[in-house]
C-alpha cells in the first residue's frame, strides 16, 4: 500500500503507522513532498538511510533515538527534518546531522558543549525549543550558528549565558523568555541581528533594561 502511496503528489501524513517494513520504507522514499511519520517510534539505521533519499520535508517526531550513523544519513537529506522525540544527542550525531541541507527541529532538553559546537556548524534554521537552561559555554557555542536560531523554551538566562548569546550575529528567537535581570539584558543587547523577546515584551521592563535594548 505504501508503494502505491509514494505516487501521491503533495503532503502525505501517515501518523497512524507505528512501524515500517523495509519495503514500506523503500516505497515511501520515492514520495515527493512533505512526509509525516510521527507515529513511528523506531527505525533501523538502514531504514533511515533509505528514507533519507526522500525529497521533501520529513517529520519523524516519534523517534526517540538518533545514532551517529542515522544522523549521518539524515545529514544527506534535503528538506526540513523534525525530531521532536529526540531528547538527547551525542556530539558525533550532532556533527553528522549538521550537514543537513534544510531546517532542523530537535527536541533535546539539554545539550553538551561539544554537541552545541557541532550543531552550530549547521547552515540553516535550528530549532531547539525544549531546552530550558543554557550554561555559558553552551550559549557561546550556539552563538556561532549562522542560520536562524530558535531557543523558545528558555524562561530565564543567567548573566553569563546572556553574555554568550550576546556574541551572536544573526536571527535569535527567545520568545519564551519571561525573566531577565538588568545586567543580563546589557549582555544580551550586544547581540547583532533580529532578536525575538515576545514574552519578555509582555512584562514591564526597568528603565535600565529598556535603555540597554535601545542601544
Amino acid at each position: 500500500a505504501t508503494a502505491s502511496l509514494s505516487a501521491h503528489e503533495g503532503a502525505l501524513s501517515l501518523d497512524d503507522l507505528q512501524q515500517l517494513s523495509d519495503s514500506n520504507v523503500d516505497g515511501l522514499s520515492k514520495h515527493v513532498g512533505p512526509l509525516s511519520l510521527n507515529g513511528v517510534t523506531s527505525l533501523s539505521d538502514n531504514q533511515i538511510d533509505r528514507l533519507s533519499s526522500h525529497a521533501g520535508n520529513l517529520y519523524l517526531n516519534g523517534l526517540t533515538e538518533l545514532t551517529p550513523t542515522a544522523a549521518a544519513s539524515l545529514g544527506n537529506h534535503k528538506g526540513v527534518i523534525t525530531l521532536a522525540g529526540i531528547t538527547s544527542i551525542s556530539a558525533e550525531a550532532a556533527l553528522n546531522i549538521s550537514s543537513h541541507d534544510g531546517d532542523i527541529f530537535v527536541g533535546v532538553t539539554s545539550i553538551s558543549v561539544a554537541a552545541a559546537e557541532n550543531l552550530a556548524s549547521h547552515k540553516h534554521s535550528l530549532f531547539l525549543p525544549e531546552i530550558e537552561y543554557l550554561r555559558a559555554e553552551t550559549a557561546e557555542a550556539l552563538a556561532l550558528h549562522e542560520g536562524q536560531l530558535f531557543l523558545d523554551g528558555i524562561k530565564s538566562l543567567s548573566e553569563s549565558a546572556a553574555a554568550g548569546l550576546g556574541l551572536r550575529n544573526g536571527y535569535l528567537s527567545l520568545a519564551g523568555l519571561d525573566e531577565l535581570t538588568d545586567e543580563a539584558m546589557k549582555h544580551l543587547s550586544n547581540h547583532r541581528g533580529f532578536l525575538d523577546l515576545s514574552d519578555l515584551n509582555r512584562s514591564p521592563l526597568s528603565l535600565e533594561s529598556a535603555a540597554a535594548l535601545s542601544t
